[in-house]
């Protein structure tokens, strides 16, 4: 009987090896468990950043959509889209700044006036900030009647300003009626890079730090600037056309002596903008024949179909890993649209499909080209959206 207890007891117990084995067994479970549960945890945090890079942008592309469609669209007002100085080789961050019915901000002092000066008017724009490389809104309520304070010693108005023909012989328009010299300490100077520090620009977009500005023209082209340059197939056939010049782009505006037979009714003139002056749009209404009185007006965005808005965007986390510094020196790594000349929209490749390649590439690799860690050029999100405009009258 003892034997058999003893036999029986032998048969129920673990030996030591069985419990080497299960301890192994369960070790390895764990470790798969763990590196599973790793990997998912990975990959929801960069779904996670990849959805909040979406979020970001679809946020911004709205609200631009909103402000443009509130766009004034006229002739006798200035509209400032910014082209900074950049290249086919090196990229600059562009912005835009107009006159819109949307949402503001009003100085505070007048809600202690007794009668409501303020306008369902703003001044808009948008840019990318030089220091914190963040996207930022201006948004600047307008009045009826020029009250409230400049925000900077520099005065500026605070109403709606209609362009007025410059006083001088050089034609074109009077500065001051300009945007960047009747609001200096909101829009800028060309002089300052249009880098103005007024409190009513709002950071819309904290980790958008690329902005890019293009076009399409209402004949069907892709160009760097809102105005038509390729001469339409009825002008070189109409009687009042033939021979007159359709494009021109020069330094300095057109005066009532630029008239027949260079140019005619029609006629775009283009002034680039510089480190004083902005860039202007020009369009001939009349040029009679004697060649004298020659009528130019601001061209507004007659020509424009739709603005092309190419934005790049790195989540909050990953610029931690870079700072400042090193996410102003990727702009210069996403190239400008550099159409120099329009180019037709079907056949033009555009700064969303350029920066995405880049992205892209294996040879080298993105991260090796900027210099910083490829975990983090991989969460760099590229965005582009049509903001289609309405005709302009």
């Amino acid at each position: 009987m003892a034997l058999s207890k003893a036999y029986y007891c032998s048969r129920v117990a673990f030996t030591l090896l069985e419990l080497l084995v299960g301890i192994v067994v369960l070790t390895i479970l764990l470790l798969l468990l763990n590196q599973l549960f790793g990997e998912a945890s990975l990959i929801t945090n960069l779904n996670y950043k990849q959805m909040e890079s979406d979020a970001e942008a679809r946020l911004v592309f709205d609200r631009m959509g909103e402000d443009l469609v509130g766009m004034l669209r006229r002739t006798d007002i200035d509209y400032l889209f910014v082209k900074n100085s950049g290249s086919a080789t090196a990229g600059a961050n562009d912005g835009f700044f107009m006159y819109s019915q949307a949402p503001a901000y009003f100085d505070t002092s007048l809600s202690s006036s007794s009668v409501d000066p303020r306008s369902p008017l703003s001044l808009l724009g948008y840019r990318v900030n030089s220091s914190s490389y963040q996207l930022e809104r201006l948004g600047k309520g307008l009045t009826w009647d020029n009250q409230g304070s400049a925000s900077t010693a520099t005065a500026s108005y605070n109403s709606i300003i209609f362009l007025a023909p410059s006083t001088g012989t050089s034609g074109g328009w009077n500065p001051n009626t300009l945007l960047s010299g009747a609001f200096p300490s909101t829009v800028g100077t060309p002089g300052n890079n249009y880098n103005a520090t007024e409190p009513d620009y709002q950071v819309i977009a904290p980790d958008a730090f690329r902005l890019e500005i293009s076009y399409l023209l209402t004949d069907g082209t892709v160009s760097d600037i809102p105005i038509l340059s390729t001469t339409p197939a009825g002008w070189t056939t109409n009687s009042s056309t033939i021979g007159a010049t359709f494009s021109n782009s020069s330094s300095s505006c057109p005066v009532s002596s630029n008239g027949f037979p260079t140019y005619a009714a029609g006629s775009r003139w283009y002034v680039a903008g510089t480190t004083s002056s902005e860039p202007q749009c020009f369009i001939c209404t009349s040029a009679p024949s004697s060649g004298s009185n020659t009528t130019w007006q601001s061209l507004g965005m007659k020509d424009v179909s739709a603005v092309i808005v190419t934005m790049a965007v790195l989540d909050g986390n990953s610029r931690k890993l870079l700072g400042a510094t090193s996410v102003g020196s990727l702009i210069p790594l996403f190239l400008d649209s550099g159409f120099t000349t329009a180019q037709t929209a079907s056949s033009v490749t555009l700064p969303g499909a350029v920066w995405q390649a880049k992205l892209n590439s294996s040879s080298p690799t993105f991260g090796s080209t900027a210099h910083i860690p490829q975990a983090a050029a991989a969460q760099i999100r590229v965005y582009q959206r049509f903001f289609y405009l309405n005709p302009q009258p």
